[in-house]
């Protein structure tokens, strides 16, 4: 899931927050995405009767809920999830242990920074709007250039004649 899940309330209709053995929240680059990790634990905890500060509860970092940004590569949060996956299914992975890993990341660098997120769309806008532009402008140049040509066919014709400005 992504950090735009909704309402928190919608978190109790969502089903998978029982059935699922990792929970993942993707694109953890976009704001309010610590929100949506808090809100999610706190979901998954009442799912399970897991509650804080009871005795024998895990604590967040131990829940199976991952913050992800996968369009990054050696994402920390990508690798948590990788390295549990892996470790529950047996799976031998060497030199995996080195990795850097962490279910919540707290830095969350972005490939594209907030302020130039929009910034291709604004160029596309840009160009059509030239482009839009430049056609009306050429259809105007094309009806000018038909009257001059028309002046000097029938020169002296009160009714076809050009004033220029």
């Amino acid at each position: 899931m992504t950090p735009e899940y909704g309402a928190a309330t919608q978190l109790e209709k969502i089903e998978m927050l029982e059935a699922a053995s990792y929970i993942v929240v993707n694109k953890f680059e976009k704001p309010r995405s610590e929100d949506a990790l808090r809100d999610i634990r706190k979901q998954y905890r009442r799912n399970h009767n897991l509650f804080a500060g009871h005795p024998g509860s895990p604590e967040d970092i131990d829940l199976p809920i991952y913050g992800t940004m996968a369009s990054q590569f050696n994402d920390v949060g990508v690798n948590a999830l990788f390295f549990d996956i892996a470790k529950e299914m047996k799976i031998k992975i060497e030199g995996v242990e080195t990795l850097k890993r962490d279910k919540a990341p707290v830095v969350k660098n972005r490939i594209i920074a907030p302020e130039r997120a929009l910034y291709l769309r604004d160029i596309a806008t840009s160009i059509r709007s030239y482009n839009r532009d430049t056609l009306i402008n050429a259809e105007k140049i094309r009806d000018y250039e038909a009257l001059l040509i028309t002046t000097q066919i029938l020169k002296g014709n009160k009714d076809v004649e050009l004033k220029l400005i």
